[in-house]
């Protein structure tokens, strides 16, 4: 017997609720990240000279830890240069935790997605 394609395919808002937990769950990592990351731009405004205003160095913090990197500024004291490396790794390490979060929902609907969304070709000219 086979089940009917309407019956495989998995509902939408199944998916969805899926990402939304995953932003819920993800909540608490989410407010750790922006406390550091306005930490850091306070304490690179603190350290350097030539960041006149903290807004420039919130830009610059921001750039770094997404992985674009700033060319036009270079850090003149050795803790900028240690701050500037800690904005790349906690990018890095946010963005990994993003992807596992989502993962993580994913998994819980995941039984349901392997059984309904992969059919094969021959499985579906039978269906249909």
């Amino acid at each position: 017997m086979v089940t009917p394609i309407s019956k495989r395919i998995l509902p939408f808002t199944e998916v969805m609720g899926a990402v939304f937990r995953s932003f819920w769950y993800f909540r608490n990592t989410l407010s750790v990240f922006c406390f550091l990351l306005l930490l850091s731009s306070l304490i690179i405004y603190l350290l350097e000279n030539s960041i006149k205003n903290y807004w420039k160095a919130l830009y610059i913090t921001v750039i770094n830890v997404v992985g674009l990197g700033c060319n036009n500024y270079i850090p003149s004291t050795i803790l900028g240069k240690i701050l500037i490396l800690f904005d790349s790794l906690l990018g890095l390490i946010f963005l990994g935790l993003i992807v596992w979060t989502v993962q993580y929902c994913f998994n819980t609907i995941g039984l349901r997605v392997s059984k309904c969304v992969f059919i094969s070709t021959k499985e579906k000219a039978k269906i249909d």
